[in-house]
């Protein structure tokens, strides 16, 4: 069985890359059934267009709250039915519903831990 991956990311997405490319060479049996970027401009969201993976830049609006954000993205992450969720390097504070939604789904390999 393949676990299905949603991937946040914010930057240049390395870790996503890194987990591609571990997917790519058979060593993780799962696929990648989203990326989401915070910010429209991420590199890891072109690395994830050039190869051809589900991907989404979802920034914050001016007047939105985290409430309001983590709201919309929740709603992309369940049309993607992930069976995991993976914080790689998503700099944005998860609101306690988000947390609760997906508890016991939630990985985060961020490398300040």
């Amino acid at each position: 069985m393949n676990f299905r991956l949603a991937i946040l990311i914010s930057g240049r997405g390395s870790n996503m890359m890194a987990i591609h490319r571990a997917i790519q060479s058979g060593s993780l049996n799962a696929d990648i059934a989203l990326i989401c970027s915070d910010q429209a401009e991420a590199a890891g969201i072109l690395y994830a267009k050039s190869h051809k993976i589900p991907s989404i830049a979802l920034s914050k609006s001016k007047n939105e709250s985290r409430e309001e954000y983590d709201s919309r993205l929740m709603k992309k992450i369940d049309s993607a039915q992930p069976d995991l969720i993976v914080l790689a390097g998503f700099m944005r504070l998860q609101s306690p519903e988000f947390i609760h939604r997906y508890s016991g789904k939630i990985i985060n390999i961020h490398p300040s831990l």
